[in-house]
C-alpha cells in the first residue's frame, strides 16, 4: 500500500512539475496613471498549436482634459510561427487610431531568463503607406526575496515613414518597481514624439501590473 502511494505521490508531482514547465507566456495587464494622462494596455502571446503563437498588443492612452489631445486606441494582431525559442515570424493587421487599419508582417528576436528580458521586433507595415517600426524591451528583474523581485523595464519605438523617408514617431517608456508574485507596482515615465502636428507628450506617474497565467 504505501508502494502504490508513493508511486501516486511521485506522479502527482512530476505531473505538476511538467505543467509548470509548459505554463505558456502570462497575460500581462497594466495601466499607468500619469499626470496628464492614463494608459492602459493588454499584453497577449499565446501558442495555438505547434509552433504557431497568437499575439495581441493593446493599448490605450487618454488624456483627462479632451482639450489636451485625442484619445489614443492600438491594437495589434498577429500570427505567428515560432520556428526557434528566440526567433518567430508574424504576419496580422494592426487598428490604429488615426492611420485606420495596417496589414504588416514582422520577425520578433527575443532572449529570455527568469532575471532578463531582451526583445526586438521590427514591423513592416503596408498601409496606409509604407512604414518600418521597431519595438525594443529590455527587462531586468532580479530576484530580491522568496516571491519578490526587482522589476525594471525600457521600451522604445521608432517609426518611420519610406514614402517620405521621414521618421513619423518616437517612444520611449521606463518602468522601475517591486513585482510580488505576480503583482507588480512602481514608478513610471513615458515620453512620446509625433511627427504629425510635431506633437511631444512627456508624462510620469505610477503603474500597476497584473500578470495573469494559464
Amino acid at each position: 500500500m504505501k508502494k502504490v502511494v508513493s508511486i501516486a505521490l511521485f506522479a502527482l508531482l512530476s505531473s505538476s512539475a511538467n505543467a509548470q514547465a509548459k505554463r505558456d507566456i502570462p497575460v500581462n495587464l497594466e495601466t499607468i496613471v500619469g499626470i496628464i494622462r492614463s494608459n492602459t494596455s493588454l499584453t497577449l502571446n499565446k501558442r495555438i498549436q505547434g509552433k504557431f503563437r497568437y499575439m495581441n498588443i493593446t493599448s490605450l492612452a487618454s488624456y483627462y482634459k479632451n482639450s489636451e489631445g485625442p484619445t489614443e486606441m492600438v491594437s495589434v494582431n498577429s500570427i505567428g510561427y515560432q520556428f526557434h525559442k528566440n526567433i518567430g515570424v508574424y504576419s496580422g493587421i494592426q487598428y490604429h487610431y488615426a492611420k485606420g487599419f495596417m496589414p504588416h508582417i514582422a520577425v520578433s528576436f527575443s532572449h529570455a531568463t527568469p532575471d532578463f528580458l531582451i526583445a526586438i521586433t521590427p514591423y513592416y507595415n503596408f498601409m496606409p503607406f509604407n512604414g518600418l517600426e521597431t519595438i525594443g524591451v529590455i527587462e531586468f528583474k532580479p530576484k530580491l526575496g522568496r516571491n519578490t523581485r526587482l522589476f525594471t523595464r525600457f521600451q522604445g519605438l521608432y517609426g518611420h515613414n519610406l514614402d517620405t523617408d521621414i521618421w513619423a514617431r518616437e517612444m520611449l517608456y521606463f518602468r522601475a518597481g517591486i513585482s510580488i508574485k505576480q503583482y507588480t507596482f512602481g514608478l513610471a515615465s513615458q515620453f512620446d514624439y509625433y511627427k504629425q502636428g510635431n506633437r511631444k507628450v512627456l508624462d510620469y506617474g505610477a503603474f500597476v501590473r497584473l500578470a495573469l497565467f494559464n
